[in-house]
């Protein structure tokens, strides 16, 4: 039987719905909840959801800059998807 992997998991850095109560969901608590489930090797990683700031790091660099200026209910999709910081989990569970 191949080695269990919990599935990669895509979240805002900030409130998610969980259980019908709203928790905060930052990178150590995701990294918490991968060790109390026994995983190991867990790496939690923050990104923009923008892709074109993924090849190109000083539009990163200018993203995290202003995004403290950006509306919340931004119209303006570019400047709404700079702002959202995503997490990524995963890690290896032995059997």
């Amino acid at each position: 039987m191949p080695h269990q992997t919990f599935p990669k998991i895509y979240t805002p850095d900030g409130y998610i719905d969980f259980v019908r109560s709203s928790h905060v969901l930052n990178g150590e608590t995701l990294h918490d909840i991968y060790r109390i489930c026994d995983y190991e090797n867990v790496q939690v990683i923050k990104f923009r959801q923008l892709p074109i700031v993924w090849k190109i790091l000083i539009l990163n660099t200018f993203c995290a800059i202003i995004s403290p200026y950006i509306p919340v209910r931004t119209t303006n999709k570019f400047l709404h998807f700079s702002r959202e910081i995503i997490l990524i989990g995963y890690g290896n569970k032995q059997q």
